[in-house]
Order: structure tokens, then sequence, then C-alpha cells
């Protein structure tokens, strides 16, 4: 349940305008809880449920179908291919990793939107993965604070 309602509150932040002085930035809000439930809990997440996330996504904005799903299932299988490393790796080097991650998927949303002329963004676009450590950083402290992990 904890996992649906991150979803929930994660698309409602992706929606909602950010101020005008920002521009085109818009803070990766799905894809890095995307990744933190890749990271943490890889049993319950996939690429396949990362992909599905990214076509109610690509719904939701109105963007190419298929967009985000490419670029979620990217990112799910990049963090369930390094899991256990990022897992036990310090905060910094998982806030690196996250970065060039999320970076990638930003690269390859915006090369989609590029492609296909639907939309016009600047490389702002792309710049605003930088914002995914701090998230990353919120979500990670919030979420091991609240949902430990169980011993047995």
């Amino acid at each position: 349940m904890s996992i649906i309602a991150s979803f929930i509150i994660a698309f409602i932040l992706a929606t909602m305008p950010l101020s005008s002085a920002l521009g085109d930035i818009s803070i990766p809000w799905v894809a890095v809880v995307l990744a933190y439930w890749c990271a943490n809990s890889p049993e319950k997440m996939s690429v396949v449920s990362a992909w599905l996330v990214g076509l109610f996504f690509d719904i939701s904005m109105g963007a190419i179908l298929g967009q985000h799903a490419l670029g979620f299932a990217l990112v799910a299988y990049l963090i369930l291919i390094y899991q256990h490393r990022l897992k036990f790796a310090p905060l910094a080097q998982q806030i690196l990793f996250i970065t060039l991650v999320i970076l990638l998927y930003r690269t390859l949303a915006w090369q989609i939107y590029y492609s296909f002329g639907s939309v016009n963004y600047s490389v702002a676009y792309i710049w605003s993965a930088f914002f995914a450590p701090i998230v990353w950083a919120v979500i990670s402290i919030t979420f091991h604070s609240r949902f430990p992990k169980r011993r047995f």
C-alpha cells in the first residue's frame, strides 16, 4: 500500500506547476520514487511494473505513448541490476548513481521529444535531473525512518 501511495503523491507532485522563474525545469518525482522502490523493494517492483507506471504517466501527462514507459523501464533495469551494491553504498554514492540514471532517463525522454517534434523543451529539461539528488536524499531519509526493513 505504501508503494501505491508514494506513487500517487509523486504523480500529484509531477503534475503541479512550478514557479515560472524555473522555466522548463521539472523535478523527476516519479522516476526517483520508482528508483527508490526498485532499490529497496525489488521483490515488489520490476521492469514490467515500471513500464506500466510509465504508461500511466504518459497518459496522465499527455506525452507520446511509451516515452516515459521506456525511460522508467530503463531506470528500473539499471537500478535492479545494481540493487545490491546500491543498497549498501553510502548516501553520497547512491546520490551520484541516481543522478546518472535520472540524467540518462531525462536525456532519452528529451531525445524522444526532439525526434517527434511534439513539444519544444529546452536543455533545462535535461538539467532538471540534477534535482534528483535532493529528492533522493529526502525520500531515502523519510522512507527509511517510516518503513524500516524487517530482519528475520
